[in-house]
């Protein structure tokens, strides 16, 4: 991909460096995360062959959007930063804040810096591709889209290469990466996990000292209990509906398929485990009565 982009020498050396200074010391959306996206991108572009489907400038997008996307996140969602009538929330007027704004963070690192600018030497056609593609990509990783895309990849078949294809795999693949720690293996899955969790009761924490409702489901997550309910009902309510598509549609990625059923029947265990653990706390307090 790299290779029939025409970039000059340590471009993207300075860019990628730039990006990473601007991610934040936060739990989960971080660089690492960015990282992380990239490496699934990057795998689900090889292991599915869109490279039949895709040219190289978008595969490209793909791949920069991918590491950028969560750029200068401030470890709070986007109702977080609506309720709290944000900075960003009133730039954007409340229309996916977080997502906007990575995208234009990601565009000012670019273009601000001659040495950062891996656009400079594209064609304009070229230029508005890429821009194009990241921008869709970036957006989509709201997930207030993903209803939409499960409807859509229901009847999805890869066809002919078209305009309107093109960016659905771009917008897909993406935020597959992005929420793709269920269907890792166990390990990373369990380190994600946890990572998020913790961003997560960090806002519950920051909504209730600033006397804002809290959020429910992001309560309870630092006992594995509640941990493991939380992962539970990620994956059957959001990740299945959505991966049971993407798994017809490309069946090379069968293994992400096997690591997702793992990690399920890993969480449904725990949640045994509690629940047998708590009958026999009941039944020895009866008896001991």
């Amino acid at each position: 991909v790299f290779d029939n982009v025409t970039i000059a020498p340590g471009v993207l050396l300075h860019f990628f460096q730039e990006v990473k200074a601007n991610y934040r010391a936060i739990p989960f959306h971080n660089f690492h995360h960015g990282m992380s996206t990239l490496h699934y991108t990057f795998k689900m572009i090889q292991v599915a062959k869109l490279s039949e489907h895709l040219g190289h400038a978008e595969m490209f997008a793909m791949l920069m959007a991918a590491l950028c996307h969560d750029v200068d996140h401030r470890g709070y969602n986007n109702a977080f930063e609506i309720m709290t009538r944000s900075e960003l929330a009133l730039r954007y007027n409340d229309s996916s804040p977080l997502e906007n704004h990575h995208c234009a963070r990601t565009f000012e690192l670019a273009l601000n810096k001659d040495e950062c600018n891996f656009f400079q030497d594209l064609d304009q056609g070229n230029y508005n591709l890429i821009r194009k593609r990241m921008i869709a990509g970036i957006l989509a990783t709201d997930m207030k889209h993903h209803g939409q895309h499960v409807t859509i990849l229901k009847e999805f078949e890869v066809g002919e290469s078209s305009e309107s294809q093109s960016q659905f795999l771009v917008e897909v693949v993406l935020h597959a990466a992005d929420i793709s720690n269920p269907f890792m293996p166990s390990a990373p899955s369990q380190k994600w996990c946890a990572c998020l969790n913790e961003e997560f009761s960090l806002q519950a924490e920051k909504e209730a000292e600033l006397g804002l409702p809290v959020t429910s489901f992001m309560c309870g997550l630092r006992e594995p209990q509640g941990a493991a309910k939380s992962v539970l009902g990620f994956i059957d309510f959001v990740i299945i509906p959505f991966t049971s598509s993407v798994f017809r549609i490309w069946p090379e990625l069968d293994e992400m398929r096997q690591f997702l059923d793992q990690n399920r029947a890993a969480a449904a265990a725990v949640l045994e485990e509690g629940k047998k653990s708590h009958d026999e706390d009941v039944e020895f307090q009866s008896r001991t009565k």
